[in-house]
């Protein structure tokens, strides 16, 4: 079999970039601000070798992976920045399949919490064989099966895709069984049992539609399993929580302050009215998430910040603290109120004044 090679950049995508500028002040000036909120937009997963705005490592390593060869600071034409990943992959035993997970925390397969992509929208990466020919697969979840959440809106609906993959070295027919307490999924045109050959997989999909009116505390679990009609000891089970979502979702990329103005940047808000700017004085001198934590804590406006944001694109902030007492800790947070009145609030420890 003939070994491949990738060559990777992934990125996802929160916001749309603007086109390359001219080379006047003010396209240069705005070009320069793009550059500088780059990881702001974007949630790269590999934008250079030692970048700092990578995320994820490719610590989980599958299959035949002895043979894998592997690069993250190759220089073999990369799509953009100055190197890129490269693989190789040289089979020598009868798996003849190899993978990488990039996970966060590093190794990390199921047993620990991971990152917040809410408001993600685009998985976007390019990639090239060496030669032509070369066989590759792309694909983001599924590690483990483990209970995987799915926030959905009434009234809105999605395709959920499931495969199943034949990794032995002989002919096998999988028993396939899908089982939800309601009528959310669609599992018309979904077979009982299907036969693969070595290496072959076979994809189908599950169509989930949220009714209209459905209310945020009714949820439902679709549990998907597959199963070797001939080893008991072949079975895959992945389990789905399909969650009512009518709070909002803003993705909070970061809460700052520069002398006596708090900013915050947001890279996609789901139904969110605005916000409210609180401030605390701690009760052990450090800023903590928890209000028993602090004394003289009140609302600093009266009217709501209106929001800015929406589903595919962020926004950001400025707000301007009045003054305060000296030698003083101040911690402060923002409340952040949905369409329909409800509020979460973000505290962020690192940040506070002391004047």
């Amino acid at each position: 079999m003939k070994y491949f090679t990738l060559a990777l950049t992934v990125a996802i995508y929160f916001a749309h970039l603007s086109t390359p500028v001219q080379a006047d002040t003010t396209q240069a000036l705005n070009y320069l601000h793009q550059s500088l909120n780059r990881y702001h937009n974007s949630f790269y997963v590999y934008h250079d070798a030692d970048a700092g705005g990578n995320h994820f490592i490719p610590s989980g390593w599958m299959g035949d992976y002895q043979t894998i060869q592997f690069s993250r600071n190759a220089q073999i034409l990369p799509y953009s920045g100055a190197t890129c990943i490269e693989i190789q992959y040289h089979p020598e035993n009868n798996q003849a399949w190899a993978g990488i997970y990039w996970q966060y925390p590093e190794k990390n397969w199921g047993e620990f919490q991971g990152l917040n992509l809410s408001g993600a929208t685009v998985l976007t990466f390019y990639a090239r064989g060496a030669q032509g020919g070369e066989k590759a697969e792309f694909k983001f979840g599924g590690i483990g099966s483990a209970e995987i959440p799915v926030h959905l809106k009434p009234g809105s609906s999605m395709v959920y895709s499931y495969k199943v993959t034949n990794v032995g070295d002989s002919e096998e027919t999988y028993n396939i069984e899908a089982i939800a307490t309601k009528t959310w999924a669609n599992f018309l045109g979904l077979p009982t049992s299907i036969k693969l050959e070595p290496n072959e997989f076979a994809t189908f999909n599950i169509q989930i539609t949220i009714p209209i009116g459905t209310s945020s505390d009714e949820s439902d679990l679709l549990i998907v399993r597959a199963y070797s009609s001939s080893n008991s000891a072949i079975e895959d089970t992945i389990e789905t929580s399909i969650l009512i979502s009518v709070t909002n979702a803003i993705n909070l990329l970061d809460f700052n302050q520069v002398g006596n103005v708090l900013t915050w940047t947001t890279a996609s808000e789901v139904n969110n009215a605005g916000y409210y700017v609180w401030v605390g004085i701690p009760t052990l001198g450090q800023c903590g998430d928890e209000n028993t934590q602090y004394d003289r804590v009140r609302k600093l406006t009266n009217e709501l910040i209106p929001a800015k944001g929406g589903l595919s694109e962020g926004a950001f902030y400025t707000y301007e603290v009045p003054p305060s007492e000296s030698n003083v800790t101040l911690c402060y947070g923002i409340e952040d109120i949905n369409t329909e009145g409800l509020s979460t609030f973000y505290i962020i420890p690192i940040f506070r004044s002391e004047c």
